[in-house]
């Protein structure tokens, strides 16, 4: 049977009429500002279920990356099911119905739902669908959307009418819903700009301070403090290997332990990734886990290409802010700049330091100059010092040991023994030895020699295990700036002598082999003239300048087999008056009368001087200046 053309024409006019009536709620909520599109969305729902008689609908709107995911979800008796739609995409590869609507841009009406190949018929099971009518909403000739009406768990028969009726308000609605959506999205774009702007201004704020903070010199554990007063949360700065260097609290946090991540969390895989995010991005997240306790919000401090630490912000008291990201970035930028001068000012520092030192220990400048310049380097030209020289075995140390050795913690842990504490003054770096400026420690038990070798010795099978160590060699207490390139000399011609006698590795005192040295020197009678002369020539300048009798004291005390009473009688003095002489002799020279070895040496050394001294091998006082050793 066929309808008449003006009742179909009647029937069309009904449904449009029916349809622009449930429209007006609609179109007046599209003109209100507070209006959102959720409500706009629910709104059209709700009327959609009025208008075809059943219980429930839900609408998807297509996103950004084309997918049609669920918005809103409206049910009589239940109000709002948003929070089970927004679980839902429909259109998948699976979704057939949808996709049917999709390419006929008209409404598909699926009878059994829960036996129809075209539905994913778990989730129709699951949902209680019987029938259900799905409708597109259309503008242009694109698919915005899709709207879908059933009556939970009961059988509704769609009507022609009921689906023409559907039909109409979704093309109403649909403009409305376009418009609402762009009203939404510019008012988002809105929103995010204005965050970006107060987001900005907020990390200008801090970029501001904490580049004043740097310019007025302040450092950098005072730069951490101002970055975690000015957010309101914990700052921790790390080095490049994520070493804790500071950090910096707020009072009303009450963190009595550092906030920064552990040797522990920083093995963690969700660090390393958030580490590795950093090489494209000035800011990542380490998010929150039960390892690592609350997110982190890192930024990477770097020289060029090199890394030189990570500024660290913790959520904690406060949540993230917008601004945050932008304000951490800045701030690393201006400690970053004060690390780099630091460090720049600390190696600049430490180049003036080390030429200070080797400039006094081969004699390179003129005493006078030398001693003005030593308080500048903590150095105490009336105190007494001792150089060692540690003399590494010929391979090559390892890249650990090597780094070890160029930070000074080698220098600095053998200074700590010798010295029984602290006492290291400087480090040489010579090719495959170091120099070892230390205090000269107080002598132990009353005794007039520092037992320096003696607390060596214990610690050298360690040393020679850990460091690759061959000798150590100890000098006598420097008397005298002019008396250090001498004693560098000393400990060269002593390795040099432990090396080609093929010495096992030892801890010995230059001075044990002073008297071999003598007699094996490299310039026979010449040399061991010259090493007699740099012994005795404190002495012979001190008689000459005040006329002293050191020399002769010196040489009596010996030939009276180190006795002071008679050395006393033979002088024709008090023996308090030799006891003075010989504590100056050892003050003003390398000679220690006390020690036996020393005597064996200082005898020899006036034998060569009473023979040779009208022969032209004698070396003049004008030869005397400091040894140079050129490379040792």
């Amino acid at each position: 049977m066929t309808t008449p053309e003006f009742a179909q024409e009647e029937g069309l006019g009904e449904i449009y009429v029916e349809a622009v009536e449930a429209f007006k709620d609609v179109a007046s909520l599209t003109t209100r500002e507070s209006a959102t599109l959720d409500t706009v969305l629910r709104t059209v729902g709700q009327r959609l279920c009025e208008l075809v008689g059943v219980s429930r609908c839900s609408v998807y709107l297509q996103d950004e990356e084309g997918n049609f995911r669920g918005r809103v979800g409206y049910c009589v008796g239940r109000g709002s099911i948003d929070a089970s739609i927004r679980r839902l995409v429909a259109g998948i590869e699976q979704d057939h119905f949808t996709r049917e609507i999709l390419a006929t841009r008209a409404p598909v009406l699926i009878q059994d739902a829960t036996t129809d190949s075209r539905t994913i018929q778990r989730t129709m099971r699951l949902w209680g669908v019987r029938d259900m009518l799905g409708v597109p909403l259309v503008v242009d000739d694109q698919v915005i959307g899709v709207m879908f009406a059933d009556n939970q768990g009961e059988y509704h028969g769609f009507t022609e009418y009921e689906i023409g009726l559907a039909q109409a308000f979704a093309g109403l609605s649909a403009l409305a819903i376009k418009q609402s959506w762009l009203y939404h999205k510019l008012e988002e774009r809105t929103k995010l700009v204005e965050v970006q702007r107060r987001a900005l201004i907020e990390s200008e704020v801090v970029h501001n301070k904490v580049t004043a903070a740097v310019l007025t010199g302040a450092g950098i554990g005072e730069l951490v403090s101002l970055v975690s007063e000015l957010l309101g949360k914990p700052v921790t700065l790390y080095g490049p290997t994520l070493d804790v260097l500071c950090w910096s609290a707020p009072a009303r946090l009450g963190l009595n332990d550092c906030p920064g991540l552990s040797q522990r969390q920083v093995e963690l895989p969700a660090v390393a990734e958030a580490l590795n995010q950093l090489h494209e991005r000035p800011t990542a997240i380490i998010p929150a886990s039960p390892e690592t306790g609350y997110r982190r919000l890192v930024s990477r401090m770097s020289a060029g290409s090199e890394c030189v630490g990570y500024l660290e912000l913790g959520e904690l008291g406060t949540a993230f802010t917008p601004a945050e990201p932008k304000a951490i970035e800045q701030a690393t930028l201006a400690i970053a700049l004060k690390l780099v001068t630091d460090l720049h000012d600390q190696n600049a520092e430490k180049e003036e330091r080390d030429s200070f030192f080797a400039d006094l220990l081969y004699g390179r400048r003129e005493p006078d100059v030398l001693a003005a310049q030593a308080h500048r380097y903590g150095f105490d030209v009336n105190k007494r010092y001792l150089l060692i020289r540690l003399q590494y075995h010929d391979r090559a140390l390892d890249p650990e040991t090597e780094q070890l050795r160029r930070d000074g913690d080698i220098a600095k842990e053998i200074a700590r023994v010798a010295t029984g504490g602290g006492g290291f003054i400087a480090q040489i770096e010579l090719l495959g030895a170091d120099l070892i400026l230390i205090e000269e420690p107080v002598p132990s038990y009353g005794g007039m020699t520092s037992p320096v070798v003696e607390r060596l010795r214990p610690v050298f099978a360690h040393l020679q295990a850990a460091f690759g160590t061959r000798y150590i060699v100890v000098s006598d207490a420097c008397t005298s700036i002019e008396t250090w390139p001498i004693l560098t000399e000393r400990l060269v011609s002593t390795v040099r002598l432990l090396r080609e006698t093929t010495t096992a590795p030892c801890v010995v005192y230059a001075r044990t082999s002073d008297l071999l040295r003598m007699i094996l020197h490299r310039e026979g009678v010449h040399g061991a003239i010259k090493q007699a002369h740099t012994l005795l020539q404190p002495l012979v300048d001190h008689d000459r300048a005040g006329g002293g009798a050191l020399v002769e004291t010196l040489s009596t005390f010996i030939e009276c087999q180190a006795q002071i009473r008679a050395t006393a009688i033979q002088l024709g003095v008090h023996e308090n008056t030799v006891r003075y002489r010989l504590h100056r002799i050892r003050e003003i020279s390398m000679i220690e009368p006390e020690r036996l070895d020393g005597l064996l040496v200082a005898s020899a050394s006036l034998q060569l001087r009473m023979l040779f001294a009208s022969s032209p091998l004698t070396v003049s006082p004008a030869l005397s200046p400091g040894v140079q050793v050129a490379g040792a």
